[in-house]
């Protein structure tokens, strides 16, 4: 209504002052007109929105703000990463894991969730976020976007954006030809190759002659009033709610300092602006306001950090109180967007390069380890799924660290450094092929520094006590090539007798026969494996595929169904 009257306002009065007509009747009229097209318009606007919001669901809102899909086979591990968290806060919470979106252009630490129900909704977060946040940090972040999924919020936001879309679309049109342009239309125009139509090249050489910088202006002017009233709408009910979520947060990952830290960020990151035109009109689904740095408390969707952080930890607040003050002071506008803070840039600069350089490493190991593992594993093996519980370690090697030390029956003790509510539930069903359960999380393992899982594998050695657990060790040893235990040497007879019943012997005398073998030729090697095949493949197959990986001899030399 405040965006009707003053569009009215102002349209009615400059005619008005353009007309001869008596000024009274030509205004009143002009103002009348105005105020019934716009009055329809915005409620046209905020029923097709609500109608698109009510077919489509969250995905909608995720693609308005540029949000890329997830997809577990084609993401990167970072992402890979932020899926996993997003799947074990789901299990805590009791509810179905919803789409994860990135939102690619946005260098800012940012999320939403998006939804009018739980089997539709998204998750969206910021390219920023997903760089810059380690994994607690992230956790903290995707768990209060879950508060607002439990507790109704994300109901009660999607109903409101479509309500206040009318008061925003003046603004937002404004925006739109002051610095947006059409995406799609431009992927049209590359798809279909039509950049040397005669009618492209005259629109080409239009457009740029047209006022829209002039229209976005007055736009903007015209639709701000209206779009500071819907912002006022939003703040008063996301603002407590935010507060709300931030507490159910820390009851979810049962530690409040990550929360803290991801504010810390946003401060000293100092920009919260989206890359969307609609940002705004989603502003209150938003993990941080907007309104960022500049002196717009008045119209904020959110509480100020500071207060966030008191309602978290009133000691912490009163500690960082100057440290936010000196970062929210520092805002630079340039080329029409929001720059970083000097010291963030280059950190995030940095962050970029770094995970570029670790993301072709990892790739690199993944791809080894799975190749590896398809040259020793029988295409007529019988493979076992997963529990549904240990689906999501194959992709996050957080996760997997957490699976190969249940498989190894590693003491819950290390189990609780690194996940507690994790362990406890991979303990609940453990896989029935303990073989092929290693074998699925072994590429998600490399995914890390080599020196990192170098050394887990020898703290995990250290801690193992059962036979099994050690051979199933010893095959992982082999995958990755890691340094075997040191064995008494033997001759050719004896490792022959020890390797022609290995299921008798203990692993140091099974050890130490098959270093003698590494020096046997490949005839010898292929011999003693194919008589074994047949009753090691089938009743012993994690011995059977340690045979195969420290005598080197792949699936189609020795056969066997393992």
């Amino acid at each position: 209504m405040l965006t009707v009257l003053s569009a009215s306002l102002m349209l009615g009065t400059l005619i008005a002052c353009i007309r001869p007509e008596p000024l009274g009747d030509i205004w009143f009229a002009t103002f009348c007109w105005t105020a019934c097209v716009l009055f329809l318009l915005m409620t046209t606007l905020s029923v097709m929105r609500l109608h698109q919001l009510f077919k489509q669901g969250g995905k909608v809102v995720a693609q308005m703000l540029g949000g890329r899909r997830l997809m577990w086979k084609e993401s990167t591990f970072m992402e890979r990463r932020l899926m996993n968290l997003v799947a074990e806060t789901a299990l805590a919470a009791g509810i179905v894991a919803p789409t994860v979106y990135v939102l690619d252009k946005d260098n800012s630490i940012n999320a939403f969730v998006a939804g009018l129900k739980t089997n539709d909704a998204v998750i969206g977060i910021t390219n920023g976020a997903l760089l810059c946040l380690n994994r607690d940090e992230l956790h903290a972040l995707v768990a209060h976007e879950f508060s607002h999924i439990v507790h109704g919020d994300m109901h009660l936001n999607m109903k409101l954006s479509a309500y206040l879309c009318g008061l925003h679309s003046l603004a937002s049109a404004g925006r739109y030809f002051l610095f947006g342009y059409d995406e799609k239309a431009d992927e049209y125009r590359r798809n279909k190759n039509v950049d040397n139509h005669l009618f492209d090249n005259a629109v080409s050489v239009i457009l740029p002659l047209l006022p829209f910088q002039i229209i976005g202006m007055v736009l903007l002017l015209v639709g701000s009033v209206g779009s500071i009233g819907a912002t006022w709408i939003q703040a008063a009910v996301s603002r407590k709610r935010e507060l709300l979520a931030d507490m159910a947060a820390v009851q979810y990952t049962r530690q409040s300092q990550p929360l803290i830290n991801v504010l810390c960020k946003i401060a000293q990151e100092n920009s919260h602006l989206l890359h969307a035109h609609y940002a705004t009109e989603f502003a209150h689904m938003l993990f941080g306001d907007l309104s960022g740095s500049l002196n717009t408390r008045l119209i904020a969707t959110h509480p100020p950090l500071i207060e966030r952080i008191a309602n978290l930890d009133a000691q912490e607040a009163k500690r960082l109180a100057d440290d936010i003050a000196e970062w929210e002071s520092v805002l630079v506008y340039q080329q029409g967007k929001y720059r970083y803070h000097a010291v963030f840039q280059a950190a995030f600069t940095d962050v970029i390069v770094q995970n570029s350089r670790d993301e072709q490493s990892y790739r690199q190991h993944q791809t080894q380890i799975e190749n590896k593992i398809k040259q020793y594993r029988s295409p007529a093996a019988l493979i076992a799924p997963l529990p549904k519980t240990w689906e999501n370690t194959q992709y996050d090697h957080e996760a997997a660290n957490i699976g190969l030390s249940i498989l190894l029956q590693i003491e819950a003790d290390f189990q609780a450094a690194s996940g507690s509510d994790k362990a406890i539930r991979l303990r609940q069903s453990p896989p029935k092929q303990a073989l092929y359960a290693l074998e699925a999380l072994l590429p998600a393992f490399v995914m890390q520094p080599q020196s990192d899982w170098q050394n887990l594998c020898q703290t995990w050695f250290m801690q193992i006590k059962d036979h099994h657990a050690a051979l199933l060790w010893r095959v992982m040893a082999a995958y990755l090539d890691l340094t075997l235990p040191e064995s008494q040497p033997i001759d050719k007879e004896s490792a022959w007798q020890i390797l022609s019943q290995p299921e008798m012997v203990s692993l140091q005398q099974l050890d130490a026969a098959l270093a003698n073998a590494q020096n046997w030729d490949e005839r010898s090697k292929t011999e003693c494996l194919r008589i074994q095949s047949a009753k090691l493949s089938g009743n012993h197959m994690v011995l059977w595929r340690y045979l195969c990986l420290r005598l080197q001899r792949p699936h189609w030399a020795v056969g066997g169904v393992a």
